[in-house]
């Protein structure tokens, strides 16, 4: 028998429990369902179930008040007594069977299943960092600036170098080196 994965989260069939069981968009969590009893919920809703129970007999129990008003001093007609008579005994029906319906609810409510399948997922992540070995941090090497103005190249041989004197002579006297420039300049040219 083959089992096809399902593409969203939810719950779907289980073939070999009966019941159902969970998917969450990626995987099986291993929450299942028992197979659903007539007038029962999917899920157990414990709490909602006996509060709605409670109320609904509250209100049946209080109905009969709305019904007799033995003082007359309420204000309120025969009919308008009834009609208060009829709804809270209708809605204290209503409650205590959909309390009823809540409580008789097997297995854990898809809520309960993404909180505690997160909270695995967030201590597995935890693990594995805390596994994971430490890098060491290792600061970048310092490097020289880079200069900002260009360097003049040195030419190699006497003809090149008289070349660069001539240009260098040429720069000088149209203005665009001063004297302190044109000294380096040609210091560097001659190796001083």
């Amino acid at each position: 028998m083959t089992h096809l994965t399902p593409t969203f989260a939810g719950w779907y069939p289980d073939p070999d429990a009966g019941g159902t069981r969970y998917w969450n968009g990626s995987r099986w969590t291993g929450d299942t369902r028992p197979a659903r009893k007539p007038f029962a919920a999917a899920a157990a809703h414990r709490g909602w179930g006996i509060a709605l129970i409670v109320f609904g007999l509250l209100s049946l129990v209080m109905s009969p008040g709305d019904l007799f008003d033995p003082t007359g001093d309420s204000g309120l007609s025969m009919f308008e007594r009834l009609g208060a008579f009829f709804f809270r005994g209708f809605s204290g029906i209503i409650a205590a069977l959909w309390g009823l319906y809540l409580v008789r609810g097997q297995g854990p409510t898809t809520k309960a299943v993404q909180k505690r399948v997160a909270f695995a997922d967030h201590v597995q992540a935890v693990a594995e960092y805390t596994a994971a070995p430490m890098r060491s941090y290792e600061p970048a090497p310092l490097v020289d600036p880079v200069p900002t103005q260009p360097q003049p190249v040195v030419p190699d041989g006497p003809a090149a170098q008289i070349d660069a004197l001539a240009k260098l002579a040429e720069l000088h006297q149209s203005g665009a080196l001063n004297d302190v420039e044109f000294a380096a300049a040609k210091g560097k040219i001659l190796g001083l």
